[in-house]
């Protein structure tokens, strides 16, 4: 009998702290919007960098194409990109954002093949890193 209560006590305690801790020991209530991803630290540091495969390095080679440029490097360019962006963690007020570059940059690459639709989807993808860049980099 007296077991049974020493045992309902820890537990009870054991209850109350972690109630009042948010969880059991050795955890922490997660903030922000997205869940942690492996990678996401590489993938926002070359995203805000300032080699080629970075928001900026991006932007500014779509913004330089033109009916003549070669799309094969544009093309990896963009993919690294869309794949930095999948893997970067964002807070909730900046997923809009990254979500309408990924699909900006998702919608160029498409385009890549026919220079019509390519100028028509350049400045839009390039505005829209732009505009990422301002609210994940700075």
């Amino acid at each position: 009998m007296t077991v049974n209560r020493i045992t309902l006590g820890l537990l009870s305690a054991t209850l109350i702290v972690a109630a009042c801790t948010g969880g059991a020991p050795g955890t922490s209530p997660r903030t922000g919007g997205s869940p942690a991803v492996p990678g996401g630290d590489a993938a926002l540091t070359q995203l805000c960098g300032t080699d080629t495969a970075s928001l900026s390095g991006v932007a500014t080679e779509i913004e330089g194409m033109d009916a003549t440029t070669d799309t094969t490097t544009l093309s990896t360019s963009i993919g690294t990109a869309i794949s930095n962006l999948d893997n970067v963690n964002v807070d909730t007020n900046v997923q809009p954002a990254r979500d309408a570059a990924v699909t900006a940059l998702q919608q160029l690459q498409a385009g890549l093949a026919d220079p019509a639709p390519r100028e028509q989807l350049a400045g839009p993808a390039a505005t829209a890193l732009r505009s990422l860049e301002t609210q994940l980099c700075m």
